[in-house]
């Protein structure tokens, strides 16, 4: 039986690193993203991502437009979205998407 695939798009590496040593104590198959280009590229490719995880502050504030461009590809894939509490806007925008 294979692992669930969880994807991590943030752009700080050491988030990136942070959840992947958090998370990989799990039961998951971690991929990370770092960028747009990267995180849309998994997407398409991994017909079976069980969950994702996006910074809303991806590539300078891109986060919304990627959640956008997720959810066309993948509308059922449930995503965790993170921000900073002084982002709080973001998240509020994000929710009606």
């Amino acid at each position: 039986m294979s692992l669930p695939n969880l994807l991590i798009t943030d752009h700080d590496l050491s988030t990136l690193a942070l959840l992947k040593f958090a998370l990989g104590k799990h039961a998951y198959n971690l991929l990370k993203a770092s960028t747009e280009a990267e995180c849309l590229e998994i997407v398409t490719q991994v017909s079976n991502l069980s969950l994702m995880i996006l910074d809303l502050k991806l590539d300078h504030d891109q986060g919304l437009n990627i959640l956008k461009k997720v959810l066309s590809i993948s509308p059922t894939l449930p995503i965790i979205l993170t921000a900073n509490q002084a982002d709080a806007y973001i998240i509020s925008s994000a929710l009606y998407q």
